[in-house]
């Protein structure tokens, strides 16, 4: 199976690849082709150990070499030869991760004939934009127009919302956890604890409003607990802005941005922490560590939170869902602050129990089960379509860069749609 990832970068789906990746090596190395040269080398570094890392530029007509270096390239002439000799290799199997891999992966059903083209949800908005050009409104289409057994889900909450917006039953879709690599921890090792130190790692992105709200949670709680701490681990557009409230709220000395870390350096970063905030495979990792775990809801403009991993039932952990009880963060980080050393482990030895079941074997097993009964997909797409699809998909752009409307650019952080 071909995965067709939009960069490289150090993200979420980066490093999601890189645990597919190690897992599935001892059966053979997965090709990746990234369609961005954004490209973390630490992450390709590593993950070239157990995967095939093909960047888009190498797979275009080599009189358009030159310009493949954005996603825009997905709409440039193929090297014909290089591609059917990677689709022969993956037995016809293509996976896109977004909206872009999935255009892409429709272009070469259009040019080389039936493929098992697969898709899967890893942001809950990706193919729910609602910008109204042309382009995004068929690619939603391309991505609702796929067989119901060709189709990842990682949590319920998008399976069930997916289902309701495009009116599809997606029961014989795939859901699968968003897999971690669950370390290697003693059941009854007990961890050295930094009484008062919170930690986040992730990007430093818009939708991640929780860093925002902690912050100021902090503020609120240091007067009465002067060992309160919080290092965030990342780095983004809201760095400058996150910095700025630091300093507003004369907290530099208790909170800290340290910039982004290497993967590899996960472990170390958080070990020690009474607590963890994050989103996405972050929190599963650090709850894997026995680590009190705390969810950072994505989106969400009150400071609240569902409670520890181990609060919350099945896959669904960071995204806002109606009907579901909020707790203040407040709340939350006090209960570790006024806990017990005992107690602290409890909910950590719970969190840890929680992120046993987003085990990376069981994603793997997972991909592995939809190799084999994902349908074949054969599309035919009229040239004018195409024509009008790229010349929008231009537009786009350009309205973009002006800033006349950032609908799409902005889609991950949409609350409705």
């Amino acid at each position: 199976m071909i995965f067709l990832a939009g960069s490289l970068d150090m993200n979420g789906g980066s490093t999601f690849l890189l645990r597919v990746a190690r897992e599935n090596f001892r059966a053979k190395k997965i090709d990746i082709v990234v369609l961005n040269s954004v490209i973390d080398e630490k992450i390709r570094t590593e993950l070239a150990q157990y995967a095939n890392i093909i960047e888009l530029k190498n797979l275009l007509d080599r009189r358009f070499a030159w310009c493949g270096t954005n996603q825009a390239a997905i709409f440039l002439p193929f090297d014909k030869q290089k591609i059917e000799k990677l689709l022969d290799d993956n037995e016809q199997s293509v996976h896109a991760m977004g909206i872009f891999g999935l255009v892409y992966a429709y272009r070469m059903a259009q040019q080389f004939g039936r493929l098992k083209i697969t898709a899967g949800v890893y942001q809950q908005n990706e193919f729910l934009s609602s910008a109204s050009s042309f382009f995004v409104r068929q690619a939603n289409k391309m991505f609702a127009s796929l067989p119901a057994e060709n189709i990842v889900f990682f949590n319920e909450f998008n399976r069930d919302k997916y289902a309701q917006i495009f009116k599809k039953n997606y029961a014989r879709s795939a859901l699968l956890p968003i897999g971690v690599s669950l370390p290697k921890v003693e059941p009854d090792q007990v961890r050295k604890v930094s009484y008062g130190r919170l930690v986040s790692v992730g990007n430093l992105v818009n939708f991640k409003k929780y860093n925002e709200h902690v912050i100021r949670t902090v503020a609120l709680l240091s007067p009465d607990y002067p060992a309160l701490r919080y290092d965030i681990y990342g780095d983004g557009d809201q760095t400058d802005r996150l910095n700025g409230l630091i300093s507003e709220l004369k907290l530099d000395s208790v909170v800290r941005i340290h910039g982004r870390i290497p993967y590899s350096e996960f472990r170390n970063a958080v070990e020690n922490a009474m607590g963890f905030i994050g989103s996405g495979t972050a929190l599963l990792e650090a709850a894997a560590l026995k680590i009190p775990s705390i969810t950072g809801i994505e989106s969400i403009k009150t400071p609240e939170t569902y409670g520890f991993l181990s609060d919350v039932n099945g896959f669904s952990y960071n995204e806002l869902i109606e009907g579901i009880k909020l707790i203040p963060i407040h709340t939350v980080i006090l209960k570790l602050l006024t806990s017990g050393p005992d107690e602290l482990q409890r909910i950590g030895d719970l969190c840890a129990e929680k992120a046993a079941e987003f085990s990376i074997e069981r994603t793997v097993d997972g991909f592995r089960q939809l190799k084999l009964t994902a349908l074949n997909v054969r599309i035919k797409l009229s040239l004018a379509f195409r024509i009008h699809f790229f010349l929008s998909f231009l537009l786009l752009v350009v309205l973009d860069v002006l800033g006349i409307d950032q609908k799409f650019r902005m889609r991950r952080d949409q609350q409705s749609i």
